[in-house]
Protein backbone atom coordinates (compact mmCIF):
# COMPACT_ATOMS: atom_id res chain seq x y z
CA UNK A 1 0.00 0.00 0.00
CA UNK A 2 1.35 3.42 -0.97
CA UNK A 3 1.85 6.13 1.62
CA UNK A 4 0.81 9.59 0.40
CA UNK A 5 0.84 13.17 1.62
CA UNK A 6 0.21 16.51 -0.07
CA UNK A 7 0.83 20.18 0.58
CA UNK A 8 0.75 23.44 -1.36
CA UNK A 9 3.55 25.96 -1.81
CA UNK A 10 3.04 29.68 -2.43
CA UNK A 11 5.54 32.24 -3.63
CA UNK A 12 4.17 35.77 -3.32
CA UNK A 13 5.23 39.30 -4.13
CA UNK A 14 4.37 42.25 -6.30
CA UNK A 15 5.62 40.68 -9.55
CA UNK A 16 3.36 37.66 -8.95
CA UNK A 17 0.13 39.62 -8.51
CA UNK A 18 -0.76 38.93 -12.13
CA UNK A 19 -0.74 35.20 -11.39
CA UNK A 20 2.39 34.60 -13.47
CA UNK A 21 5.90 33.52 -12.55
CA UNK A 22 8.98 33.49 -14.77
CA UNK A 23 9.65 29.91 -15.84
CA UNK A 24 13.38 30.49 -15.20
CA UNK A 25 12.54 30.93 -11.51
CA UNK A 26 9.70 28.43 -11.26
CA UNK A 27 11.25 25.42 -13.02
CA UNK A 28 14.41 25.24 -10.82
CA UNK A 29 12.26 25.70 -7.70
CA UNK A 30 9.99 22.82 -8.75
CA UNK A 31 12.97 20.57 -9.41
CA UNK A 32 14.54 21.58 -6.10
CA UNK A 33 11.36 20.68 -4.20
CA UNK A 34 11.42 17.24 -5.78
CA UNK A 35 15.10 16.86 -4.91
CA UNK A 36 14.49 18.04 -1.33
CA UNK A 37 11.87 15.34 -0.84
CA UNK A 38 14.08 12.70 -2.44
CA UNK A 39 17.12 13.60 -0.33
CA UNK A 40 14.98 13.71 2.82
CA UNK A 41 13.64 10.26 1.99
CA UNK A 42 17.23 9.04 1.57
CA UNK A 43 18.23 10.34 4.99
CA UNK A 44 15.12 9.31 6.89
CA UNK A 45 14.42 5.93 5.32
CA UNK A 46 17.96 4.81 4.52
CA UNK A 47 17.18 3.76 0.96
CA UNK A 48 14.37 1.40 1.99
CA UNK A 49 11.68 3.34 0.14
CA UNK A 50 11.24 5.04 -3.21
CA UNK A 51 9.52 8.37 -3.69
CA UNK A 52 7.83 10.08 -6.59
CA UNK A 53 6.89 13.76 -6.65
CA UNK A 54 4.00 15.05 -8.75
CA UNK A 55 2.94 18.63 -9.46
CA UNK A 56 -0.78 19.38 -9.24
CA UNK A 57 -2.70 22.24 -10.83
CA UNK A 58 -1.33 25.78 -10.93
CA UNK A 59 -3.44 28.68 -9.71
CA UNK A 60 -2.94 32.38 -8.97
CA UNK A 61 0.83 32.37 -9.01
CA UNK A 62 1.02 29.36 -6.72
CA UNK A 63 1.54 25.68 -7.29
CA UNK A 64 0.66 22.60 -5.29
CA UNK A 65 2.90 19.60 -4.97
CA UNK A 66 1.83 16.12 -3.93
CA UNK A 67 4.13 13.14 -3.47
CA UNK A 68 3.99 9.53 -2.48
CA UNK A 69 6.40 7.12 -0.80
CA UNK A 70 6.26 3.62 -2.27
CA UNK A 71 7.15 0.86 0.18
CA UNK A 72 7.19 -2.92 -0.15
CA UNK A 73 5.00 -4.90 2.26
CA UNK A 74 7.92 -6.44 4.16
CA UNK A 75 9.52 -3.03 4.62
CA UNK A 76 6.26 -1.60 5.93
CA UNK A 77 6.09 -4.34 8.57
CA UNK A 78 9.66 -3.62 9.65
CA UNK A 79 8.96 0.11 9.91
CA UNK A 80 5.70 -0.46 11.78
CA UNK A 81 7.25 -2.63 14.47
CA UNK A 82 10.41 -0.57 14.81
CA UNK A 83 8.36 2.58 15.34
CA UNK A 84 10.47 4.70 12.99
CA UNK A 85 9.09 8.23 12.64
CA UNK A 86 9.94 8.41 8.95
CA UNK A 87 7.94 5.37 7.87
CA UNK A 88 5.10 7.32 6.26
CA UNK A 89 4.91 10.16 3.74
CA UNK A 90 2.92 12.35 6.12
CA UNK A 91 5.59 11.98 8.79
CA UNK A 92 8.33 12.92 6.35
CA UNK A 93 6.46 16.07 5.33
CA UNK A 94 6.02 16.91 9.00
CA UNK A 95 9.73 16.39 9.71
CA UNK A 96 10.64 18.79 6.89
CA UNK A 97 8.18 21.25 8.42
CA UNK A 98 5.42 21.27 5.81
CA UNK A 99 2.53 20.07 8.00
CA UNK A 100 1.14 20.38 11.52
CA UNK A 101 1.44 23.95 12.71
CA UNK A 102 3.75 24.22 15.73
CA UNK A 103 5.86 21.14 15.00
CA UNK A 104 9.59 21.88 15.11
CA UNK A 105 10.59 20.73 11.64
CA UNK A 106 13.67 21.34 9.53
CA UNK A 107 12.62 24.80 8.33
CA UNK A 108 11.87 25.84 11.92
CA UNK A 109 15.31 24.71 13.07
CA UNK A 110 17.14 26.52 10.26
CA UNK A 111 15.31 29.75 11.10
CA UNK A 112 16.01 29.23 14.80
CA UNK A 113 19.73 28.73 14.12
CA UNK A 114 19.87 32.07 12.24
CA UNK A 115 23.04 30.99 10.45
CA UNK A 116 24.88 30.07 13.66
CA UNK A 117 27.05 26.95 13.80
CA UNK A 118 26.00 24.47 16.52
CA UNK A 119 28.74 24.04 19.12
CA UNK A 120 27.57 20.56 20.09
CA UNK A 121 24.48 18.40 20.30
CA UNK A 122 23.36 15.94 22.95
CA UNK A 123 21.01 12.97 22.71
CA UNK A 124 18.47 13.13 25.51
CA UNK A 125 16.92 10.15 27.29
CA UNK A 126 13.74 10.47 25.21
CA UNK A 127 15.74 10.25 21.98
CA UNK A 128 15.39 13.93 21.07
CA UNK A 129 18.45 16.05 20.31
CA UNK A 130 19.42 19.17 22.27
CA UNK A 131 21.47 21.48 20.05
CA UNK A 132 23.78 23.99 21.73
CA UNK A 133 24.28 27.29 19.88
CA UNK A 134 26.50 28.62 22.70
CA UNK A 135 24.11 31.41 23.75
CA UNK A 136 20.96 29.24 23.65
CA UNK A 137 19.82 25.71 22.90
CA UNK A 138 17.01 24.07 20.98
CA UNK A 139 15.48 20.59 21.27
CA UNK A 140 14.27 18.78 18.15
CA UNK A 141 13.57 15.20 17.12
CA UNK A 142 16.44 13.11 15.79
CA UNK A 143 14.98 12.92 12.24
CA UNK A 144 14.84 16.73 12.10
CA UNK A 145 18.44 16.91 13.28
CA UNK A 146 19.51 14.32 10.71
CA UNK A 147 18.06 16.44 7.91
CA UNK A 148 19.58 19.61 9.35
CA UNK A 149 23.11 18.24 9.22
CA UNK A 150 22.85 16.66 5.75
CA UNK A 151 24.53 18.90 3.18
CA UNK A 152 22.52 17.61 0.21
CA UNK A 153 19.24 18.30 1.98
CA UNK A 154 20.42 21.79 2.91
CA UNK A 155 21.42 22.51 -0.69
CA UNK A 156 17.93 21.69 -1.91
CA UNK A 157 16.30 23.78 0.83
CA UNK A 158 18.34 26.74 -0.41
CA UNK A 159 17.32 26.01 -4.00
CA UNK A 160 13.63 25.82 -3.10
CA UNK A 161 13.88 29.32 -1.63
CA UNK A 162 16.04 30.79 -4.40
CA UNK A 163 13.08 32.69 -5.98
CA UNK A 164 13.08 34.93 -2.88
CA UNK A 165 16.34 36.43 -4.13
CA UNK A 166 14.42 37.87 -7.10
CA UNK A 167 13.24 41.47 -6.77
CA UNK A 168 9.47 41.47 -6.30
CA UNK A 169 9.21 37.95 -4.81
CA UNK A 170 9.10 38.37 -1.05
CA UNK A 171 7.50 35.36 0.62
CA UNK A 172 7.43 31.58 0.58
CA UNK A 173 4.56 29.81 2.31
CA UNK A 174 3.45 26.22 2.75
CA UNK A 175 -0.19 25.50 3.43
CA UNK A 176 -1.95 22.41 4.70
CA UNK A 177 -5.49 23.07 3.57
CA UNK A 178 -6.11 26.72 4.45
CA UNK A 179 -3.57 26.79 7.28
CA UNK A 180 -0.13 28.32 6.83
CA UNK A 181 2.21 25.77 8.41
CA UNK A 182 5.54 27.28 7.34
CA UNK A 183 6.74 30.57 5.88
CA UNK A 184 10.01 32.25 4.97
CA UNK A 185 10.33 35.90 3.98
CA UNK A 186 13.04 37.64 2.00
CA UNK A 187 14.79 38.93 5.14
CA UNK A 188 15.17 35.34 6.42
CA UNK A 189 16.63 33.99 3.19
CA UNK A 190 20.21 34.50 4.42
CA UNK A 191 19.66 31.88 7.15
CA UNK A 192 18.99 29.21 4.53
CA UNK A 193 22.30 29.37 2.69
CA UNK A 194 23.99 25.98 2.56
CA UNK A 195 26.58 25.79 5.38
CA UNK A 196 30.22 25.57 4.44
CA UNK A 197 31.07 23.53 7.53
CA UNK A 198 32.96 20.31 6.91
CA UNK A 199 33.04 18.89 10.39
CA UNK A 200 31.49 19.57 13.78
CA UNK A 201 31.84 17.78 17.13
CA UNK A 202 28.69 16.41 18.73
CA UNK A 203 28.34 14.89 22.19
CA UNK A 204 26.30 11.70 22.17
CA UNK A 205 24.05 11.24 25.22
CA UNK A 206 25.22 12.56 28.56
CA UNK A 207 28.61 10.84 28.40
CA UNK A 208 32.06 11.64 27.09
CA UNK A 209 31.45 9.62 23.92
CA UNK A 210 31.96 11.79 20.85
CA UNK A 211 31.23 11.62 17.17
CA UNK A 212 31.60 13.98 14.25
CA UNK A 213 29.16 15.48 11.80
CA UNK A 214 30.43 15.38 8.24
CA UNK A 215 28.97 17.80 5.70
CA UNK A 216 29.84 16.21 2.34
CA UNK A 217 29.64 18.46 -0.75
Amino acid sequence: MDSKASFKVYYSGIILESGQMDVRELAPALLAMGSLLEESNRVLNDGKTEISVKVKKFEDGSFGISFEVIQGFATQLIELWSGKQASAAANMVQIIGFSVLGFKGLFYLIKKARGRVPRKAKTLEDGNIEIDFSDESEIVSKPVFDLYRDIKVRQQVENVLRPLAVEGIDNFQVKDGNKIVESVNKSELKYFHTPEIEEEIVQEKETVAMYTIHFIP
